[in-house]
């Protein structure tokens, strides 16, 4: 039996693939300001959190948050040490990342991943 995702992963799957949409067609900026926060604030959190057993819902609330940031922050980072500073293609490649995780860990059996 496959494993069923909840509304949050529903909604980190709709963002992944909205915040880098707007940024990419040069959405009105109060948009793009909305979805890219709710991107860093959810998304990368969401796939990374995805693998690991439910938890009590407000700590898995809290480190969502926390590794969305820390991940977005770490990306930032490489991209910086590396000098190729490239925003979107940095948010398209953690939305691709975290979008795929979210995918792949939601399509494995639930009985493989546990």
């Amino acid at each position: 039996m496959l494993s069923r995702p909840d509304p949050a992963v529903w909604a980190a799957l709709a963002i992944g693939v909205a915040a880098p949409a707007a940024v990419a067609v040069q959405a009105p900026s109060g948009i793009r300001l909305v979805l890219v926060l709710a991107f860093v604030l959810v998304v990368p959190g969401t796939a990374l959190l995805a693998w690991f057993p439910q938890g009590d819902g407000f700590v898995r609330a809290a480190l969502t948050v926390v590794f969305g940031m820390a991940l977005t922050a770490g990306s930032a980072a490489l991209m910086l040490w590396t000098g190729f500073w490239q925003p979107l293609v940095g948010l398209v490649l953690l939305a691709v990342l975290s979008v795929g995780s979210l995918a792949l860990r939601h399509s494995v059996p639930a009985e493989v991943t546990r």
